[in-house]
């Protein structure tokens, strides 16, 4: 059985935003992590935070508590580091999900390393292997499942006997955070993470938000037009609250989420 490690044991340098750790490393550095822990058989648990995941966590506590309780947690959207910035904080690097999902692929595919891919629906998941499988001729897939699943434990009993090195979960906000922040020392794997969309961008059922776009921050935007009806309140409401909280932490008129 794979040692969980603690936050405590995980924080490298790391700030606080809106009381939400966040380390200040980039995407070699966040990949070394990785490499060090699978090669010493210790558990490693990250998240991703944005603006809106930011937001949410401030009125959903198990979200705060899966997320806050991660080893590696990084800056995915450009709020993110906006809000450091207006905080006075050291500006994290910027790695997101998506990147990092695709590096630690390939990383895997180099190193021997299986992988286990849950989440999305089922033709989705299934395409993202076949792709995965095709662009690495030498990655090993432990297995897959869909995330429209009821009984956990016989899914996470899946995983376990599996013993992928890395676990990739496409579940969505909250539910893929809380699901491994549930199962992490029973599902046995050296890495965890939470990816969201990914999936349906590797499969081409989403697109990816062009670079430009991204370096300005304007991965919202692009979201939303991809799915305005459902996103429109989403962003609205989010990132509205988000900007309210950073500058009220500015004005000192902010208390921090807590547990």
């Amino acid at each position: 059985m794979r040692e969980t490690i603690t936050p405590r044991m995980a924080t490298a340098s790391r700030i606080s935003v809106l009381g939400c750790p966040v380390d200040v490393l980039d995407m070699d550095a966040t990949v070394q992590r990785v490499r060090q822990a699978i090669e010493t058989r210790v558990s490693l648990r990250h998240s991703c935070v944005s603006a809106a995941k930011l937001n949410r966590m401030h009125h959903d506590s198990a979200l705060r508590q899966a997320v806050r309780s991660s080893d590696i947690i990084s800056a995915d959207g450009a709020g993110v580091l906006w809000a450091a910035k207006m905080l006075g904080q050291v500006v994290p690097p910027r790695v997101t999900g998506i990147a990092l999902f695709l590096q630690l692929v390939r990383l895997a595919a180099n190193s021997g390393w299986p992988i286990f891919l849950l989440g999305d629906r089922e033709p989705v998941v299934a395409a993202v292997a076949n792709k995965l499988r095709h662009a690495y001729p030498t990655l090993q897939l432990a297995g897959y499942h869909h995330g429209f699943f009821d009984d956990e434990q016989a899914v996470v009993a899946q995983i376990r006997d599996a013993k992928p090195a890395l676990l990739f979960v496409a579940m969505g906000t909250p539910r893929q955070e809380v699901f491994l922040h549930a199962h992490q020392s029973a599902l046995q794997a050296g890495f965890s993470m939470g990816v969201g969309g990914s999936f349906s961008v590797v499969a081409n059922v989403a697109r990816r938000t062009p670079p430009a776009l991204g370096d300005l921050g304007l991965e919202w935007l692009h979201r939303l037009a991809q799915d305005p009806s459902r996103l429109m309140r989403r962003n609205v409401v989010e990132h509205g609250g988000f900007i309210s909280k950073v500058v009220r932490a500015r004005l000192g008129l902010y208390t921090s989420m807590h547990d």
